[in-house]
């Protein structure tokens, strides 16, 4: 239950449950294998990645792919969440089962941004590769 409250950032219920015993340092028995930080960090509830370092919890756990907090805060585009754990020490050299770190994934986040940005703004086929999108854009909005 602390994964539900922790994925919702609802803290009262997730408070309750820690302070009542629930488990919160164990990965969920499915596939994906996460702990609560880990389900904290899909959504951005900063708050709730917050106190589960406070309680102790690991901020390098991985999950059933590999995934540390980082890497989801990455994955999900969480910017606050995965600087938070940056300063907290998170280690940015780990990589998940695909080899990709918490950069390879802000980066592929940064490239859907702009590419949706261009798609939307200026009309453009779906298919269209970053470095068309700046070249379209550039010319566009008169910097070329």
């Amino acid at each position: 239950m602390a994964h539900w409250a922790a994925k919702r950032g609802d803290m009262e219920v997730l408070e309750l449950l820690i302070s009542k015993g629930a488990p919160y340092l164990e990965p969920s028995e499915d596939e994906v294998a996460m702990c609560p930080i880990q389900w904290a960090c899909t959504e951005g509830r900063l708050e709730g990645v917050r106190f589960l370092v406070d309680k102790g919890v690991s901020i390098n756990c991985v999950d059933g792919s590999g995934c540390t907090p980082l890497l989801i805060a990455a994955q999900y585009g969480q910017s606050d969440v995965a600087a938070f754990l940056i300063k907290k020490k998170a280690d940015t050299s780990i990589l998940d089962k695909n080899h990709d770190s918490a950069m390879n994934w802000a980066a592929y986040k940064v490239y859907m941004v702009l590419l949706q940005d261009c798609q939307t703004n200026f009309l453009l086929p779906a298919r269209m590769s970053l470095s068309q999108c700046r070249e379209t854009s550039s010319v566009l909005v008169g910097k070329k």
